[in-house]
């Protein structure tokens, strides 16, 4: 193998492993959000207590038993997971969708309302815009009909002068 196709070997293999390291990354933070979305205060609380209760009904061979363990223990215990905790995670799961979907219409909403209120906002600039330049071409007429004026008012004045003088 030449010098040369060594070189295109590592250089292939270099840039695979940069991939590869990329789409680690990608993976990893994708994971770390979504572990962050989901994990809510609520969802962390239910699923602490129901761990809790599960592990409290199992007592250690040696020790007196309660009459929880008594009453819980064995297959009724076994029979009691296999009601609750598919159903309970079910309902988180269940939760979770519905929650995204919901902050998606939000998300949605918030930017059609940002929209129109852009569209209101451009409008009502327009408006004052319009208003502003009929501003000015009223004040430029009552100017032009205040200097007419005082034309005229001069005029009378010197003709006033005139047939006295």
């Amino acid at each position: 193998m030449k010098l040369s196709e060594r070189l295109a070997a590592v250089h292939d293999a270099e840039t695979h492993c940069v991939q590869r390291r990329q789409q680690i990354s990608d993976s990893r933070e994708h994971l770390r959000r979504e572990l962050h979305r989901s994990a809510t205060p609520t969802r962390i609380l239910v699923s602490g207590v129901a761990l809790g209760f599960a592990v409290g009904l199992k007592e250690p061979k040696d020790a007196h038993q309660s009459l929880a363990g008594k009453v819980l223990g064995g297959p009724v215990f076994s029979m009691v997971l296999e009601a609750v905790l598919p159903g309970l995670l079910a309902g988180i799961t269940a939760a979770a969708g519905l929650q995204s979907a919901e902050e998606e219409d939000m998300a949605e909403d918030t930017g059609e309302e940002e929209a129109d209120a852009q569209a209101q906002a451009e409008a009502e600039a327009e408006a004052a815009a319009q208003e502003a330049a009929e501003a000015e071409e009223a004040a430029e007429k009552a100017a032009v009909k205040a200097a007419a004026a005082r034309k005229a008012r001069a005029a009378k004045a010197a003709r006033a002068r005139r047939g006295t003088a």
